[in-house]
């Protein structure tokens, strides 16, 4: 609070007019006894000149509090706006002492700024506490300067005081704000000296908060670093504006100890009575680029490439391995799009599926079997699977894509291809052209043969038997993989084809002299292929009667639970080995060697019921039997589409679409092992 050049003449006009009055209930000192020439002691103060008299209405109508005390402290002046200030009126304050409104643990602090004064040092703007009548403290702001007489010598002190408890509790609330702040705030002046600071500071710097005061922040930042901090710091004041934190406005800071972390900084202008003041926000990103560069070491050592992209497609950040699919050197590819990695005929393509991808950013994982293709630096082209996953930054939506190149396995692939074809068309038929000219021979269809043969003969029909099911079994795992078998989903009586698949069973059951009994506590019309159907059932089924003892049983049974229809298959055998469930899916699962060459089969059979039930939307399961054995449960959903029209436009039941499958038909040969040659013939015919 400054004193205006009004109120300091008038003040000096009252020390003109105090001087001049006589009779103060303090007396005056020897200089206020002095009397101007052209006065008397009688003078009254109707008698004062023009000048007095607008020096005393400028105090009166002031809104600051004015109180002028002589030497010994007594009051001799006291305006309206103390007496609104403090509560005292004009008669109470005058010839008090100035005591009344200094707190008691306030009086050593007003005697030194009194003393002080009367060197005839004026103080401004001291902010100090003051007392009310009764006894409230207030904050005041005051300017304290003294009185001379005409001739020069000091009578008396004069105080202009402000009110400035909202002030005050506005400035504690910003305090208590900024302390309370779980980011450093710094508040320096124009200049850059440090004004306040937080203990988020305190710790973060390593500084206590009376070390940093009215300090240069420079000294927050390396040496190397201050010659552009002061620059930037310049330029900032000329144009103060919010500027808030964001990637790319990094520095550095520095602890009072010498070592270095980095820091980001907001900064915020706030405009002030005493000038421009700038309020920085400090946060500690070590944890942060300690993330980042744990992700950039886990991009870079990641075996596939990955490269990551913003909103517009430009490449941000690209591993060592795109480096080495691509051919392009990484400062190459920053900041291109990524079209530079793709041929030209698929540009077009690929800005779309862009579009809908950050319309629906959600994360798409690689896709086996896709047609992508990627273009090095030198033109050439070849295969690649692409991954894609939404990465939401600060800086808005950025895309992580994995790249993998598939050239060495499109390779296999094609080998794959070839291998299964050679082993359909060069290996399938003379296998089952062996075992039926085996079989006849064992049947006596081509006469009898010697007994000695006939042992031999047997074994051979046998164990080409075994290859016919392996290799049928290896082209159903490969066709069901690769997507080829097409799948005719439609309403299937549930009953009816277990009947028939048993009954297309009961030879090979009788051949192991088990028998097969089928308890249909529930029916219904379920979601299926008939024809694939049949095969998990033929599956389940030889595998209970193989391991069933002889003379034993196997139950087919059919449940509802809730929305699906449960069969299951339960045999008396052995059981499955606890170490053994956890695979008994997986391809090529054999619990027991030993038990599998007297038993027969390829370790293929279970896996590719499971593949079959998944793809007919259902599950596959099983359990320990009460008493011994497993319970083999296939659970699939009902049939609840409408049901389809027949060529002649009648409309052809579920029922009926399941009674015109014969899965004896299908099974016409019921094969001897689990893996018999027609049946998956039959498969592969209903499959085309």
């Amino acid at each position: 609070m400054k004193l205006s050049a009004q109120v300091r003449h008038a003040l000096d006009l009252f020390a003109t007019g105090f001087a001049r009055i006589p009779g103060k209930a303090s007396e005056p000192t020897a200089a206020a006894k002095e009397i101007e020439p052209g006065t008397t002691e009688n003078s009254s103060p109707q008698q004062a000149d023009p000048g007095l008299l607008l020096g005393a209405a400028v105090l009166q109508s002031s809104v600051d509090a004015i109180v002028a005390t002589g030497l010994d402290g007594a009051i001799a002046a006291w305006n309206p706006a103390a007496e609104r200030l403090f509560g005292f009126a004009a008669t109470e304050a005058i010839g008090a002492n100035i005591k009344i409104i200094v707190p008691p643990e306030r009086r050593e602090e007003h005697q030194a700024i009194f003393d002080w004064t009367l060197t005839d040092k004026p103080v401004e703007s001291l902010d100090t506490i003051r007392m009310t009548k009764d006894g409230r403290r207030i904050d005041v702001s005051i300017n304290l300067f003294t009185l001379t007489s005409p001739s020069g010598g000091i009578i008396g002190t004069a105080a202009t005081m402000r009110d400035i408890s909202m002030q005050k509790f506005a400035e504690e609330k910003f305090r208590l704000a900024v302390e309370s702040c779980p980011n450093g705030m710094i508040m320096t002046n124009r200049a850059g000296a440090i004004v306040m600071v937080n203990s988020e500071i305190e710790r973060l710097f390593g500084y206590r908060r009376e070390e940093l005061m009215d300090r240069p922040i420079d000294i927050l930042v390396p040496e190397r670093m201050r010659g552009q901090h002061f620059q930037d710091r310049f330029e900032y004041s000329v144009q103060p504006k919010v500027r808030r934190m964001a990637p790319g406005r990094e520095v550095t800071g520095l602890r009072k100890d010498g070592t270095e972390f980095p820091i980001e900084i907001g900064l915020n202008p706030i405009r002030t009575r005493d000038g421009l003041l700038i309020l920085s926000v400090i946060v500690d990103t070590s944890d942060r680029r300690e993330a980042e560069e744990m992700f950039r070491q886990a991009v870079e050592a990641c075996p596939s490439g990955m490269l990551i992209t913003d909103r517009a497609g430009k490449l941000v950040v690209v591993n060592t391995e795109i480096e080495n699919q691509f051919g392009f050197r990484r400062d190459e590819l920053i900041g291109q799009t990524v079209d530079v990695l793709l041929p030209e005929s698929m540009r077009l393509q690929h800005a779309r599926h862009r579009e809908e991808f950050t319309a629906h950013p959600e994360p798409r994982r690689i896709a086996h079997r896709s047609n992508l293709v990627g273009r090095r630096k030198d033109g050439t082209e070849f295969p690649v699977e692409v991954g894609l996953t939404p990465l939401r930054m600060a800086q808005g939506l950025l895309t992580l894509a994995v790249i993998m190149d598939i050239t060495e396995r499109k390779r296999l692939e094609r080998l794959k291809d070839e291998f299964v074809s050679t082993v359909s068309h060069e290996l399938r038929t003379p296998l089952t052209s062996i075992y039926s000219s085996l079989g006849l021979i064992v049947g006596d269809a081509v006469g009898s043969v010697p007994e000695p043969a006939r042992r031999l003969v047997a074994i051979a029909h046998k164990n080409s038997q075994r290859l016919v099911g392996l290799v049928n079994d290896i082209l159903d795992i490969e066709k069901l993989e690769s997507g080829q078998i097409v799948f005719k989903l439609q309403g299937v009586d549930a009953k009816t084809l277990i009947e028939q698949t048993i009954e297309a069973n009961r030879g090979y059951a009788d051949a192991y002299r088990v028998a097969i009994r089928f308890v249909p506590a529930a029916n219904g019309v379920i979601k299926a292929d008939p024809g694939r159907l049949s095969q998990v059932l033929t599956n389940l089924l030889s595998n209970a009667i193989k391991f069933s003892p002889t003379d034993g049983e196997v139950a087919v049974t059919i449940e509802r639970y809730s929305q699906v229809l449960r069969i299951s298959v339960r045999d008396h055998g052995p059981g499955i080995p606890a170490e053994f469930k956890s695979r008994i899916f997986e391809k090529f699962a054999q619990a027991d060697a030993t038990n599998t060459k007297l038993k027969g089969g390829t370790g293929l059979g279970l896996n590719i019921v499971k593949q079959i039930v998944s793809r007919l939307g259902g599950f596959v399961g099983f359990d320990d039997a009460p008493g011994g054995g497993t319970i083999f449960h296939v659970d699939l959903p009902y049939w609840q589409q409408p049901a389809p029209r027949s060529g002649n436009g009648a409309t052809t039941t579920p029922h009926e679409a399941a009674a015109s499958y014969d899965a004896r038909a299908h099974l016409a040969d019921v094969h001897a092992t689990a893996g018999d040659a027609s049946a998956h013939e039959a498969s592969e015919k209903t499959a085309q």
